[in-house]
């Protein structure tokens, strides 16, 4: 089996750094290797830390009230020497999620502002690029855009164009242009879809648990998409799950204080996490408007995420662009088994 023997870290920089490896062949033989790698030192090359956050994001957005055009950039590449057509992108900060990093760096390139689409994991989970020379490993994340382009807040290394482009415009790119292949392969998905690009992510998500753990597991995956004043409610009937699905919530939040059933004071707040998490059940309220007497909307629309059991008692005071999480058993399948939907409720807002 082929195997690294030993490695070494040839440079020391900030955003990029080049490593010499010993490498073992199948057939024993040694010789060098070379890589490239986000990592700032040995101890977090994948190879070593393999559950580590993406390096980055591509942000697949969406414009206009037609859903008719997709935003790319047209950037000037030094190893080119020249531009080529790639979808907004950046590297994740520490203490950041990569859906956070998206927002952040479509509002920076191109001046649009990004409403992520929650949508399967699969989709969004980090991939591998080129993976014979790097082990850099990137997100990618779907979303609509409103606003005008700018240029404001390009940094000074940064040379680029914002192209708002429509199908036969895409069509032009690819036959004639560079284009990142990420980026190209997404584009053909842009040419083949309907009337909005987006909508094969609209649709419900489903998880299958058969355990607590596995059901706090999918809580914490999905977790990773959770940015500032998202609404998740969760319906289920009693012992379904709810509590135990917000405890890995906000474990992928990075929340290390026991979450539990907020039932005889309504609302649990927790904010030491990435971002801050209010935590509501609403099954002992007698009016849906008790909510606006703790100050629901502070937290509805606020810094954090609002994770809302029992919704169906908050009528109409709850907000209509949400994540709907529902919980189902299903004994046939078993004592533990839970079916786990999630519907993203989104309002037109472009």
């Amino acid at each position: 089996m082929s195997k690294v023997k030993s490695i070494k870290q040839v440079t020391n920089n900030r955003f990029l750094n080049y490593f010499q490896m010993e490498a073992q062949a199948r057939d024993g033989h040694v010789f060098p290797y070379y890589m490239a790698s986000r990592s700032t030192d040995l101890e977090h090359l994948r190879m070593n830390f393999p559950e580590k956050a993406p390096d980055g994001v591509a942000v697949f957005a969406v414009h206009g009230k037609a859903h008719d055009k997709v935003v790319l950039i047209r950037q000037f590449r030094f190893p080119l020497g020249g531009y080529i057509y790639e979808f907004p992108a950046g590297l994740v900060e520490q203490g950041e999620s990569y859906f956070e990093t998206a927002v952040r760096e479509l509002r920076e390139e191109t001046g649009l502002n990004l409403i992520p689409v929650v949508a399967d994991p699969l989709f969004e989970r980090g991939y591998y690029t080129t993976i014979g020379m790097t082990d850099e490993n990137c997100a990618m994340v779907y979303g609509y855009c409103d606003g005008e382009p700018s240029l404001s807040g390009l940094e000074s290394t940064e040379e680029l164009q914002v192209v708002l482009a429509d199908r036969a415009m895409v069509k032009e790119i690819l036959r004639k242009e560079n284009v990142a292949l990420n980026c190209a392969y997404m584009l053909t998905r842009f040419l083949d879809e309907g009337e909005d690009p987006l909508a094969f992510l609209n649709r419900p998500m489903v998880f299958e648990s058969h355990s607590a753990a596995e059901t706090l597991a999918i809580g914490e995956e999905l977790a990773i998409q959770a940015f500032p004043g998202q609404v998740w409610t969760l319906s289920g009937e009693l012992g379904a799950g709810k509590t135990v699905f917000t405890q890995g919530f906000a474990k992928g939040l990075g929340l290390t204080e026991a979450v539990s059933s907020p039932t005889f004071t309504i609302l649990q707040i927790y904010e030491e996490g990435r971002l801050p998490m209010y935590h509501f059940d609403l099954y002992r309220i007698g009016d849906p408007e008790e909510l606006f007497e703790i100050g629901c909307e502070e937290y509805f629309y606020g810094k954090g995420i609002s994770l809302v059991e029992w919704p169906e008692m908050g009528g109409d005071e709850l907000p209509a662009e949400r994540i709907e999480v529902t919980i189902e058993k299903d004994p046939e399948k078993g004592f533990d088994y839970r079916r786990i939907t999630v519907v993203n409720r989104r309002q037109e807002r472009i």
